[in-house]
């Protein structure tokens, strides 16, 4: 039985016992023998939902992902998992509907379990990262607020309410990956110049104006305006900041 789950940010698919992604980028697959059953904690209720596979038992849906790994799940779909849950041995795929998965106790799961995370979010990332900058830079919100209250503050000839912009400013990148990489492209499109700090050394290009790498933090944090975190939580990046 092959059973293909489809995740609610449309992540690219991983599947079991493969190390890449597979070609369909709007799912996740799972290749799963005899019956199966798919659990699912209640935060995905509307994104989740089985799009081809005729042999699964059912898709079971908790409040508490703790009852999504009773027996007989197949494969539960979750941000957490610790050595409290109960253990389910049959657990083929732990499919974590984002990029981190720091909250997986990759210990505490059944040695046949397959953990897949997913990526696909990294333009509504970057999105939000330039509207912060945005509300930082230009006050948006509170000239609205006064305008309908026909308080014009903000007209041209206001020299005391004069803003920076952020063309011409450092944009500081921890971690150069699919995050990073679209902040990247958009702060340039702003006309912002874009320094990384990446574990390997990421070469100078159109995209990229400087680089480091992790060793060289100290060089790397004055150069920047603003430093935007894109680094998974691991060990080795606990408190790098």
């Amino acid at each position: 039985v092959e059973l293909v789950v489809q995740a609610a940010c449309h992540s690219p698919a991983f599947r079991t016992g493969d190390s890449g992604p597979a070609q369909d980028q709007r799912h996740v697959a799972g290749v799963l023998v005899g019956e199966v059953v798919v659990a699912v904690g209640a935060q995905f209720p509307q994104g989740l939902t089985v799009v081809r596979g005729h042999h699964h038992r059912g898709l079971v849906q908790h409040a508490d992902v703790r009852q999504c790994v009773q027996p007989p799940a197949d494969v539960v779909v979750g941000i957490r998992y610790d050595d409290t849950f109960p253990k389910s041995e049959r657990l083929a795929l732990f499919h974590v509907p984002g990029a981190g998965y720091d909250q997986v106790d990759l210990a505490a799961l059944p040695p046949q379990t397959v953990v897949c995370n997913c990526f696909g979010h990294e333009p509504a990332i970057a999105e939000y990262v330039m509207a912060a900058l945005l509300a930082r830079h230009v006050p948006l919100a509170d000239a609205d607020a006064r305008l309908r209250e026909k308080d014009w503050k903000y007209w041209a000839g206001a020299t005391d309410r004069v803003h920076d912009e952020m063309s011409g400013k450092t944009i500081g990148l921890l971690g150069f990956g699919h995050i990073a990489q679209a902040i990247a492209a958009r702060a340039k499109a702003f006309g912002m110049r874009v320094h990384v700090a990446n574990r390997s050394r990421v070469a100078p290009s159109a995209m990229v104006d400087a680089a480091f790498t992790l060793d060289e933090l100290p060089r790397f944090w004055p150069t920047a305006d603003f430093i935007v975190v894109s680094v998974p939580l691991t060990p080795q990046t606990t408190g790098i900041v």
